[in-house]
Protein backbone atom coordinates (compact mmCIF):
# COMPACT_ATOMS: atom_id res chain seq x y z
CA UNK A 1 0.00 0.00 0.00
CA UNK A 2 1.25 3.47 -0.91
CA UNK A 3 -0.44 6.63 0.41
CA UNK A 4 -0.34 10.19 -0.88
CA UNK A 5 -2.13 12.29 1.78
CA UNK A 6 -1.17 15.55 0.05
CA UNK A 7 -3.07 14.75 -3.17
CA UNK A 8 -6.02 16.96 -4.09
CA UNK A 9 -9.01 16.90 -4.25
CA UNK A 10 -8.85 13.48 -2.53
CA UNK A 11 -6.06 11.71 -0.70
CA UNK A 12 -4.69 8.87 -2.85
CA UNK A 13 -4.01 5.22 -2.09
CA UNK A 14 -2.43 2.62 -4.37
CA UNK A 15 -2.73 -1.05 -3.50
CA UNK A 16 -1.16 -4.17 -4.92
CA UNK A 17 -2.40 -7.54 -3.70
CA UNK A 18 0.08 -10.40 -3.42
CA UNK A 19 0.12 -13.11 -6.09
CA UNK A 20 -0.81 -15.74 -3.50
CA UNK A 21 -3.95 -13.97 -2.23
CA UNK A 22 -7.00 -16.27 -2.35
CA UNK A 23 -9.48 -13.40 -2.81
CA UNK A 24 -7.91 -10.82 -5.11
CA UNK A 25 -4.86 -12.46 -6.62
CA UNK A 26 -2.55 -9.93 -8.29
CA UNK A 27 -5.11 -7.08 -8.07
CA UNK A 28 -3.51 -3.68 -8.41
CA UNK A 29 -5.63 -0.60 -8.18
CA UNK A 30 -5.51 3.12 -7.65
CA UNK A 31 -7.86 4.62 -5.12
CA UNK A 32 -8.90 7.54 -2.97
CA UNK A 33 -9.54 7.65 0.75
CA UNK A 34 -10.92 9.89 3.46
CA UNK A 35 -11.36 9.85 7.20
CA UNK A 36 -14.77 10.78 8.57
CA UNK A 37 -14.07 11.81 12.14
CA UNK A 38 -11.94 9.48 14.24
CA UNK A 39 -13.95 6.30 13.72
CA UNK A 40 -14.58 5.85 9.99
CA UNK A 41 -12.35 5.37 6.94
CA UNK A 42 -13.82 5.34 3.41
CA UNK A 43 -11.82 3.94 0.50
CA UNK A 44 -12.78 3.79 -3.17
CA UNK A 45 -10.66 1.67 -5.51
CA UNK A 46 -10.79 1.72 -9.28
CA UNK A 47 -10.06 -1.35 -11.35
CA UNK A 48 -8.21 0.67 -13.99
CA UNK A 49 -8.35 4.44 -13.38
CA UNK A 50 -8.29 6.33 -10.09
CA UNK A 51 -11.86 7.15 -8.99
CA UNK A 52 -12.92 10.77 -8.67
CA UNK A 53 -15.77 10.18 -6.21
CA UNK A 54 -16.71 7.81 -3.41
CA UNK A 55 -19.25 5.77 -5.37
CA UNK A 56 -19.47 2.12 -6.42
CA UNK A 57 -20.07 1.88 -10.16
CA UNK A 58 -22.61 -0.57 -11.59
CA UNK A 59 -19.95 -2.05 -13.87
CA UNK A 60 -17.64 -2.47 -10.82
CA UNK A 61 -14.97 -0.23 -12.37
CA UNK A 62 -14.93 1.41 -8.93
CA UNK A 63 -16.00 0.11 -5.55
CA UNK A 64 -16.27 1.69 -2.10
CA UNK A 65 -15.89 0.17 1.29
CA UNK A 66 -16.04 1.71 4.74
CA UNK A 67 -14.16 0.66 7.83
CA UNK A 68 -15.45 1.59 11.28
CA UNK A 69 -13.46 1.42 14.49
CA UNK A 70 -14.80 -1.17 16.89
CA UNK A 71 -15.84 0.28 20.20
Amino acid sequence: VKLNPAAKPHKEIDMKVADDSPNAKSFSGPGIYKFDGEDKLSICFGTAARPTEFKTKEDFSAFVFELKRAK
